[in-house]
C-alpha cells in the first residue's frame, strides 16, 4: 500500500513538473515570436536593436511584477465596503502602470525614435490579438 502511494505521488510530481516545462517552453516561444515580430515591424537598426532590448525587457519586468501583485477576488462573497476597497485598488494598480510606462517612454524615444515608441505600443497590442485569434483558431480545429 505504501509502495502504491509513493508511486502515485511520484507520478503525480513527474506530471505537474511536466506540465510547467510545456508552460516556460510555450511562454518562451511566445516571447521569441514577439520579439522577432517587434524587430521586424519597428525595422530596429542594430545598433537600436543593441540599446532597446535590455531597456524593454526591463520595462516588461516591472510591468510583469507589478501585474503579478494584482490578485482577483469571489466578487460574490464581498461587502459593497469591501468592493469599494477593491476598486480602490484596481485604480491604484493602473496608476503605478502608468507610471511604469511613464517612466520607459522617454528612455525608448531617445533609443529609437518618438515613432517608433508610438508603434511598440501599437504594434504590441496587435501581436497579443494575432496571438489570441491563432489560439482561437488552433482550439476550433481541435474541437
Amino acid at each position: 500500500m505504501r509502495l502504491l502511494l509513493i508511486t502515485i505521488l511520484m507520478l503525480s510530481v513527474t506530471l505537474q513538473l511536466s506540465s510547467q516545462e510545456r508552460r516556460e517552453k510555450a511562454r518562451e516561444r511566445m516571447e521569441s515570436k514577439k520579439i522577432a515580430y517587434l524587430s521586424d515591424k519597428l525595422e530596429l537598426t542594430p545598433g537600436e536593436a543593441q540599446v532597446f532590448w535590455p531597456l524593454y525587457n526591463e520595462y516588461n519586468a516591472e510591468l510583469k511584477k507589478e501585474r503579478k501583485d494584482r490578485r482577483e477576488n469571489n466578487l460574490e462573497i464581498i461587502t459593497d465596503d469591501e468592493a469599494s476597497e477593491m476598486i480602490e485598488k484596481q485604480l491604484e494598480y493602473q496608476q503605478r502602470e502608468l507610471d511604469i510606462k511613464k517612466k520607459y517612454v522617454e528612455k525608448i524615444k531617445s533609443t529609437i525614435g518618438a515613432k517608433k515608441a508610438l508603434m511598440l505600443w501599437r504594434y504590441e497590442r496587435k501581436f497579443k490579438e494575432d496571438m489570441i485569434r491563432q489560439i482561437k483558431r488552433r482550439d476550433e480545429r481541435n474541437k
